[in-house]
């Protein structure tokens, strides 16, 4: 918490809390929705602003004895900033273990300025190591390729295929998408196009250290540190054999009751198994703006 002499300009709701100062402070500090707060000195009036309800704030000097408080985080991690600038939350309000929204704050003279980063409509945004990822499960209207999926993802949102980097990421696209897969009878399991494609150094070749699984692929989602989410369906990959070497591109399947994991494919292809396998759509995956 970074606080000084200053008074909220525009907001729209508050949250009053009978609190002294101090622990004005520390109440905000430890509520995942609380962006800043507001308190005369030598009151217990602390007024709490959670996310999104706060935009503008300026910064005064201290004759009226108004004090805020503004959470974020410093590039410096031994110190507290001593402005805005250069600062911005990474965390803000946490609506479950593994979704946030963020922000940044920008100052201007003496107006702080407030900004949310948000995902597209229908994206979900997950707190990565390296920094908030927005997730899109994409249906299509037809069962649809990888190569089609990752044109659609980069002309329409911008983004790429989203890698899964937790098994969160992974079980929220299967929670999104298997509502579709029940609402027909014409395909038994569903597919889903993500991140990750096969390395010219593992096609037709065999198992070894450098070619075995996760490390047979490429991947191109900026944010992905980690692979805890692609968890691989039996006897699979299996395609760093094929000749031609064709199935390189990787998709999440499931059916009506079971995650079946990942599993490689072919890139052109939008339907597999005798079409009894339909790859409905894709991940997608942007940075929040």
């Amino acid at each position: 918490m970074v606080t000084f002499y200053g008074q909220p300009l525009n907001f729209t709701t508050i949250y009053k809390q009978s609190l002294s100062l101090t622990n004005c402070i520390s109440y905000c500090y430890t509520t995942d929705s609380c962006v800043a707060i507001y308190n005369i000195e030598n009151s217990e009036d602390c007024m709490v602003f959670e996310f999104g309800t706060i935009s503008t704030l300026e910064q005064l000097d201290g004759s009226e004895g108004k004090v805020m408080g503004v959470k974020m985080i410093s590039n410096n991690s031994t110190s507290c900033p001593a402005e805005a600038n250069g600062n911005s939350m990474e965390t803000g309000y946490q609506e479950n273990p593994t979704t946030y929204q963020s922000y940044k704050i920008t100052t201007n003279e003496t107006v702080w300025k407030i900004t949310p980063f948000g995902c597209p409509a229908n994206f979900t945004m997950f707190n990565r190591p390296l920094g908030n990822w927005c997730i899109g499960v994409i249906p299509s209207d037809t069962c649809i390729s990888w190569n089609d999926s990752s044109a659609a993802c980069a002309s329409t949102y911008g983004g790429v295929l989203s890698g899964l980097q937790t098994l969160e990421e992974r079980d929220y696209v299967i929670a999104t998408g298997k509502p579709w897969l029940l609402a027909q009878s014409l395909y038994s399991i569903f597919g889903f196009w993500v991140n990750g494609y096969r390395k010219t150094s593992c096609m037709e070749t065999v198992k070894s250290a450098s070619c075995n699984g996760t490390n047979e692929f490429n991947y191109t989602d900026p944010l992905l540190s980690a692979y805890d989410g692609y968890t691989w369906a039996y006897l699979q990959p299996s395609g760093i054999d094929s000749n031609p070497p064709i199935n390189n591109c990787l998709d999440l399947y499931f059916n009506s009751s079971t995650v079946l994991g990942i599993d490689d494919y072919q890139c052109f292809n939008a339907t597999a198994n005798n079409e009894t396998i339909c790859y409905k759509g894709y991940v997608c995956g942007v940075v929040p703006s």
